[in-house]
């Protein structure tokens, strides 16, 4: 054993939960020797990032190539943090307990902008100067992926550079340049400019902005970064030998991915646009992962994931199969993500495993919900319940949320009135009152590439107003709910959708103790007003939208979904107008220009 692995030994042994930092799971991968160094890492604690599935995918796919090895590390928790910085000691891989500050890349998965502190964290952990400019040519290259890359330039400062698009296609090319810069000596320079080349890649060192009068007029030198998509959906990589967590994580079970992308079209829906084009797995593929995922992890339970389960083409018959799978092995099948409108008596009998169920309407009214295209109307939805709660259901959870463009006192009205309906719902079906119902609240926040991306979010007196009159409404009635933070939502709304100022406001708040910005226990308003002061920054100002001739910060990337679409349906929810899904007709989103939309319906 090494001094340095000695030392990370004695401090395990102090830590909160060691195993969070222990390495050595079940199903982990053998590092084999390799000529780039490379680190996955995921900016939350252990019991998140081990449950990400598209980390999973990465770290496995990357393994079991024939010459390059992956490493991991995830967010330490506070506590183990103090004691590195009290023992001196940098943060680390979980396979081999390297130092990050020794690896050639490290790739860091953005999911949630409330993370962005982490990202610093880890960098400042690692003795890494956590913005790019400061790296010299004995530090690793840090890069970003995953869905808030579709708008980098909250977190440019601090990534030498991006990859858009799905990992199963853009990583592996970056792990043969990096091979070729050691073998030809490239500079770091030199290694940034080839990257820059590449479709799905973006340096925003070699970009910088361009103002006139104060007004931002875009990037120089025009990049332009295209998503990478898996076009053979169905035979693309996928590891059904998945690390077996340590201890308790958050999703602690085996996932299948049944598609990718949605044909919902939910204006305020990001996922659904930047998932695009519709990928689907076949029945059968489904049906062979689900076995080999239970004989080679041994899970008690295996979930079917997509953002619309329910929309799947052959959702009951591969239900019914694979129930019968599961059921044989003794595990359990849960299905998340369910839509109301595919709630019908046969798959709620399928599926009565669980003792709750889940659903989204949104929106109080259906006025509202037209303007969001969330396609559910009254009626689906108190059938749905009717459904539910005659095969014995008694316990729903509803999410909704306020802010939405448009929205009026009726609809946040709507929102009570919808829950308290639930209720009567189940006195009329079952005859009794031992329901559950909880609903919870979220704010609104417009994220690039949806038809709301030019909208403004509610102001902090605003949203403090709404969450009084549903506070009035729910507590006079002995009824309960949970609502968002508003401080949170109006920081995730500046990292979601402004331009390198917010970098500024980033660097500010984590000087400040701002860290795990996404558990409540942590969030430290108090620095974060700071930071804003100290940056001059009026929060409100910076997220009251854009008009359709203004130039968006992520104006140079490239989804597939078209601008034009995105006007044509915020002019469509003003006017109330739905859009139909596009499960049979196209509806010219064009995504198809990325690949073909392989929906298998």
């Amino acid at each position: 054993m090494t001094d340095l692995n000695k030392r990370y030994e004695e401090i395990l042994a102090k830590a909160l939960k060691p195993a969070r930092y222990s390495g050595g799971e079940y199903n982990v991968s053998n590092i084999k020797d390799s000529k780039v160094k490379f680190c996955l890492c995921f900016p939350d604690v252990y019991e998140v990032a081990i449950s990400n599935l598209g980390n999973k995918i990465i770290y496995h796919m990357v393994n079991d190539s024939e010459k390059f090895s992956c490493e991991r590390c995830y967010s330490p928790w506070t506590d183990m943090a103090e004691l590195l910085r009290a023992e001196k000691l940098p943060l680390f891989s979980l396979e081999t307990r390297t130092p990050l500050g020794e690896f050639d890349l490290l790739g860091m998965s953005l999911s949630y902008e409330m993370s962005y502190t982490n990202v610093l964290e880890m960098l400042d952990l690692s003795n890494i100067p956590m913005e790019s400019k400061n790296r010299s040519e004995n530090d690793p290259l840090v890069f970003a992926g995953g869905i808030c890359v579709v708008n980098p330039e909250p977190i440019a400062n601090f990534m030498d550079f991006f990859l858009l698009g799905e990992g199963e296609v853009n990583l592996l090319p970056i792990l043969e340049l990096m091979e070729k810069k050691k073998k030809e000596n490239w500079t770091r320079d030199e290694f940034l400019a080839k990257v820059d080349e590449i479709s799905f890649a973006y340096v925003p060192k070699l970009h910088n902005e361009i103002f006139e009068n104060g007004v931002f007029k875009g990037l120089e030198n025009s990049p332009i970064m295209t998503k990478a998509i898996v076009e053979d959906f169905d035979n693309a990589y996928f590891p059904t030998s998945q690390i077996v967590p340590n201890i308790q994580a958050v999703h602690d079970r085996g996932v299948l991915e049944v598609f990718r992308g949605c044909p919902r079209g939910c204006r305020f829906c990001q996922a659904s646009f930047c998932y695009r084009p519709i990928r689907c797995k076949s029945k059968d593929t489904l049906l062979k992962e689900c076995d080999d995922i239970i004989s080679q992890c041994g899970f008690d339970e295996v979930s079917l994931s997509s953002l619309s389960t329910g929309d799947y083409p052959e959702i009951l018959p591969l239900i019914k199969e694979m129930s019968a799978v599961t059921k044989q092995k003794g595990v359990r099948l849960s299905l998340p993500s369910l839509r109301l409108d595919s709630f019908d008596e046969d798959f709620v009998t399928d599926m009565k495993k669980t003792a709750s169920l889940t659903f989204a309407p949104e929106a109080g009214t259906q006025r509202l919900r037209d303007v969001i295209n969330k396609n559910i109307t009254t009626e689906e939805f108190e059938t749905a319940m009717k459904q539910a709660f005659r095969v014995g259901y008694k316990s729903v959870k509803l999410y909704f949320m306020i802010g939405l463009p448009t929205e009026t006192d009726e609809d946040i009205a709507g929102i009570f009135a919808m829950t308290k309906r639930v209720k009567e719902i189940y006195s009329e079906v079952v005859h009794r009152r031992d329901v559950r119902v909880t609903a919870s609240v979220a704010n609104f926040v417009p994220k690039p590439f949806t038809p709301f991306q030019w909208e403004a979010q509610d102001t902090f007196a605003e949203f403090d107003r709404k969450h009084r009159l549903l506070k009035d409404l729910f507590f006079k009635s002995g009824f309960g709910f949970k609502y968002h933070d508003t401080f949170v939502s109006k920081l995730e709304s500046i990292f979601a959708s402004c331009g390198r100022k917010a970098g500024d406001i980033l660097l500010e708040g984590y000087k400040n103790g701002c860290i795990f910005d996404g558990w409540s226990e942590k969030f430290s308003k108090e620095g974060w007003e700071k930071a804003l002061e100290t940056c001059g920054a009026d929060i409100d100002q910076m997220t009251s939208g854009f008009d359709y001739n203004d130039i968006l910060p992520w104006q140079f990337v490239d989804v597939g979904v078209t601008e034009e679409f995105f006007k044509e349906e915020n002019e469509r929810s003003k006017a109330d107008a739905v859009t139909g899904d596009c499960m049979e007709n196209c509806l010219g989103c064009g995504a198809d220009r990325l690949g073909e939309c392989k929906t298998c319906w």
